[in-house]
């Protein structure tokens, strides 16, 4: 009985933190707030190469994982694509905000804090602006929460399938948005190489242990 309560207190937060987005965002919904499936940003391939080959509109966009992303929608969805571009985009706001929460839970946040910043997170208008549009700031600010995810569960286990995955992360981000360039992805592996060697040393075959 005693571990039921303390697995229904762990899962407490996340069911809370679920009913409020579903209950925000059906009254956002029917306030009038509608997804904005625009393709036609000067950012964005042709639509017409997209559905013609992802490879072409992968190679020739400068935001190529986005524009990967676009396309494969397109070929699996056609006409109905923004319907879909809005299922992923409510799914990525539910493991958005459960990433938040579970970041600040696991630093030392207090939990009720963790839950009210996670909750004003969620309410924001900028949230809801860009939860409803169709466009690579959302999906990078998700890769971004998880990449911190799969750090703070590396430094907490210290099992280096969490550090592979954060800059897998961490890849995806670099080419889906211009702005974190290469190098910066470099310096921060470097950085990482560093900050480890100086607690322990590990061997290679540590890596998908």
């Amino acid at each position: 009985m005693g571990n039921l309560f303390k697995r229904y207190s762990s899962v407490q937060p996340y069911l809370i933190i679920l009913l409020i987005f579903v209950l925000s965002r059906l009254f956002f919904r029917y306030s009038g707030v509608v997804f904005f499936p625009d393709i036609w940003h000067m950012q964005f391939v042709d639509p017409i190469c997209w559905k013609r080959t992802c490879c072409e509109a992968f190679f020739i966009s400068i935001i190529s994982g986005f524009c990967l992303f676009l396309g494969v929608l397109l070929k699996l969805f056609s006409s109905e694509y923004g319907d879909a571009c809005q299922v992923v985009f409510i799914v990525l706001g539910i493991v958005l905000a459960f990433g938040i929460y579970y970041i600040m839970a696991n630093v030392g946040i207090n939990i009720r804090l963790a839950m009210i910043i996670t909750v004003l997170y969620l309410l924001s208008p900028a949230t809801i602006l860009y939860e409803n549009l169709l466009f690579y700031t959302y999906p990078v600010t998700v890769l971004l929460v998880l990449a911190a995810v799969a750090l703070v569960e590396f430094y907490r286990t210290k099992k280096y399938r969490f550090l592979f995955s954060f800059f897998i992360l961490l890849s995806a981000v670099v080419i889906t948005r211009s702005l974190f360039h290469p190098v910066w992805f470099a310096v921060l592996f470097v950085l990482m190489l560093l900050i480890d060697r100086t607690e322990k040393k590990y061997s290679w075959q540590q890596l998908f242990r």
